[in-house]
């Protein structure tokens, strides 16, 4: 799949919230709290993630893939985008919830 992961907008939380686990927290703070969007080619939104910034740690709120976009590792691709995010806010870790069996 080519698609650039980026940071979502506001115009992005509805489409975000459709994919988001239960009643997240998508607020959008700049510096501290992040949401990570990735396009699929045809524009629909393959996968999002939220990141809180509290430094000298990140921490991984949320990653959701959408159903129709299982098994192309889309995980490893967020992750890895949000450890470089999180470095380039000064953080040094990136903590990263257990993830729960489907």
């Amino acid at each position: 799949m080519r698609s650039t992961i980026r940071l979502a907008t506001d115009a992005d939380l509805p489409r975000v919230r459709a994919l988001a686990p239960g009643d997240q927290d998508l607020s959008i703070v700049p510096g501290r709290r992040l949401v990570l969007v990735l396009e699929s080619p045809d524009g629909e939104l393959a996968a999002v993630a939220a990141l809180t910034i509290d430094r000298p740690r990140c921490h991984l709120a949320f990653l959701a893939i959408a159903k129709n976009h299982a098994g192309e590792r889309l995980e490893d691709r967020m992750i890895g985008v949000a450890e470089a995010l999180c470095q380039a806010y000064g953080c040094d870790t990136l903590d990263v919830p257990r993830r729960r069996a489907a």
